[in-house]
């Protein structure tokens, strides 16, 4: 039986390189790639999903999980080649307000993803899948989002 899954000891961005990572003590799902006022902060190895998905001879990725504390935006520019060849589900935190830009740079990311990979946007809504538009975004949404093709299997399970 093949793995489906793996824990590596990586932070993901959009190359391979050491980054700093802000920690917060009292809640380990906080600590941050960007800087945060007051925290100490580790170097910590990274490496770009293509870049892992190349190394460890990945046939497919069907679905990627992206919830890094304002790292969301690295994370994409780091999955361009994994996202052309096996057109991956996303799924994405999106939460302006941890980002320094207030969420500016992942929103033009968004628009450039969608538009170069022919994919839409959508979110859960009363346990069904929705689609929005970037304009939904932009009114204020906090929480998780789906990057998906139109063939995806995500809109046919």
């Amino acid at each position: 039986m093949q793995a489906n899954a793996f824990a590596n000891q990586y932070a993901i961005c959009e190359t391979e390189k050491n980054i700093k990572l802000y920690i917060l003590p009292e809640n380990s799902g906080d600590n941050r790639p960007i800087f945060v006022e007051g925290r100490s902060s580790l170097s910590v190895s990274a490496i770009s999903i293509d870049k892992y998905v190349k190394e460890r001879k990945l046939t497919k990725v069907d679905f990627i999980k992206i919830d890094i504390q304002g790292g969301e935006d690295a994370a994409l520019e780091g999955c361009k080649e994994t996202l052309r060849r096996d057109r991956s589900v996303i799924m994405l935190e999106f939460s302006p307000q941890l980002i320094t830009d207030n969420g500016n740079s992942l929103k033009r990311r968004l628009i450039t993803l969608i538009d170069d990979y022919q994919m839409s946007l959508f979110i859960v809504e009363n346990n069904q899948l929705k689609m929005i538009t970037m304009n939904d975004l932009h009114d204020h949404y906090d929480g998780n989002i789906f990057v998906a093709a139109s063939d995806s299997w995500l809109l046919y399970s």
